[in-house]
């Protein structure tokens, strides 16, 4: 726009007036691809300071039903819950990494050995349990227990007197803290590296931002996603600041089934007229026959 007006224009400022009214156009923010890195560094999560005070949980979905037609089991826990932000599997990052290796460990048992899938979940557990960790250089099974696991690949020769023997508390705390430095390490590492690609960003109370509207692995966010439907919905109001990088947003009546929490990295700034609300529908082109 600022070459097409220069040819037949000029005033103070010019290139800065163009650029400002371009920004604050509303159809723009919402279908322009964001080429800023994303917002929100990365924050390290608190390393628990004894075994089993803290319990890590997520749901793997879309596994064939067992024999007894069960998908997913739920037990009744006295815990405290806390759940992510929408749309953000980052947050649970360690569990997401996990759930990607046992995955590949149900694949490989149905291709050996057949069968219902629950029925290889002892031999999975097991096997995850006793192979090398590399963040804590050591078999999660040997971390808990302070011996090796017996099994037919190393039978160990484990005495009466080191599975039973005396442990002293001041050799379990020495353990404990031995891997929680190994995974503070680990932490500190990972950080470095994925803040190489974020911006530190951040938001005020009552400021407006458009909501990134795109799917995420084949759901959809809101309402259905065409190929030319707008890739920001709103704009929409800030109603307060949840932790360090995620906000609760004014949501309308439309996205009342919604969780109103986001990360920031789902967030864009809006700028100009916050008034100027576009009604959610559906933005394609239909092929017809």
């Amino acid at each position: 726009m600022y070459c097409d007006l220069r040819e037949v224009f000029w005033w103070n400022d010019m290139k800065r007036d163009v650029a400002n009214f371009v920004a604050k156009c509303p159809n723009c923010q919402q279908i322009k691809v964001e080429h800023q890195k994303p917002g929100g560094v990365t924050l390290e999560i608190n390393i628990p300071t004894w075994e089993w005070e803290v319990i890590n949980m997520d749901f793997i979905t879309g596994l064939p039903r067992t024999r007894r037609q069960h998908d997913s089991i739920w037990k009744g826990l006295g815990t405290q819950v806390h759940l992510s932000t929408t749309f953000n599997p980052q947050t649970d990052g360690q569990a997401e990494h996990t759930i990607h290796i046992l995955e590949d460990f149900f694949r490989a048992c149905m291709i050996d050995f057949k069968g219902s899938w629950d029925d290889h979940l002892p031999l999975i557990e097991f096997s995850y349990n006793n192979i090398y960790h590399s963040i804590v250089q050591i078999a999660l099974y040997e971390a808990l227990y302070e011996h090796r696991c017996r099994s037919p690949v190393g039978w160990f020769e484990v005495g009466e007197a080191t599975l039973i023997g005396p442990y002293s508390i001041h050799e379990a705390m020495e353990k404990v803290q031995l891997i929680r430095d190994r995974l503070k390490i680990a932490q500190s590492h990972q950080k470095s590296y994925a803040d190489v690609r974020r911006i530190d960003l951040e938001f005020e109370i009552d400021d407006w931002v458009f909501l990134e509207s795109v799917t995420y692995e084949g759901v959809m966010r809101f309402g259905k996603k065409g190929k030319l439907s707008p890739r920001y919905v709103g704009p929409y109001r800030i109603l307060k600041r949840v932790g360090n990088v995620a906000y609760e947003l004014e949501l309308p009546a439309e996205l009342v089934a919604v969780h109103p929490v986001f990360h920031i990295f789902l967030l864009k700034k809006c700028v100009g007229d916050p008034t100027f609300i576009v009604a959610m529908k559906i933005v394609s082109l239909m092929k017809r026959c």
